[in-house]
């Protein structure tokens, strides 16, 4: 329906015939009480994709003349914002479950029992390098890991914290004074027994 090869001549009787049905039948899922604005725009949109200079499928690289038509149309969203919206999910969707079945498995190879602390920001570069990394072994992968080493080196050396540091750190004061509440009365038990305690530890 978005494909500009299919598209008939605006002069031909078919061009207002085309793609009437299919655009219902869209509106029906994402808009289904908005399917005459849905037509509308489609018959609208269809004057300006005839318009569109859309370079032949042997010089696009990586996309279709369907994709190329649908980023235009997201482009124009202003113009048509239910089809803009069609348009977005199309684009958004893939073509098969293999992307997301191989990030699941990224996820199960890297996150393991003993990684469990792994930052969201370090896992998420983890799963990058490991779904759109170069292969292992070849050229591609051995000058980014020469790139990432020198960029490493090149960093700010760290300040290492000595041992005695670490310790102090770590050391916990405890006091051993008669801890009172505000509202609580001090007898002469009390005071006799701290007297007692004092005298003790100085003898």
């Amino acid at each position: 329906m978005f494909d500009p090869v299919l598209l008939p001549s605006p002069d031909s009787l078919s061009f207002l015939e085309y793609g009437k049905h299919e655009i219902q039948e869209i509106g029906k899922i994402y808009a289904p009480e908005k399917i005459p604005e849905v037509v509308a725009e489609f018959e609208l949109f269809k004057f300006h994709m005839a318009r569109f200079n859309i370079p032949a499928p042997d010089k696009l690289i990586g996309e279709t003349q369907t994709e190329v038509v649908l980023k235009k149309l997201l482009q124009m969203g202003t113009f048509f914002p239910l089809l803009s919206t069609f348009a977005e999910a199309v684009l958004s969707l893939p073509i098969t479950n293999a992307w997301p079945e191989r990030g699941a498995s990224a996820i199960k190879r890297i996150k393991t029992r003993l990684r469990t602390r792994l930052s969201n920001k370090m896992l998420e570069s983890l799963l990058h390098i490991s779904v759109n990394g170069p292969e292992a072994c070849t050229e591609e992968c051995e000058q980014l890991i020469r790139q990432a080493v020198t960029l490493w080196l090149g960093q700010r050396t760290r300040k290492k914290r000595t041992p005695g540091s670490v310790l102090a750190s770590k050391r916990v004061f405890v006091s051993t004074a008669t801890q009172f509440e505000p509202n609580d009365t001090v007898t002469d038990l009390q005071v006799s027994t701290k007297k007692l305690k004092l005298k003790f530890n100085f003898t």
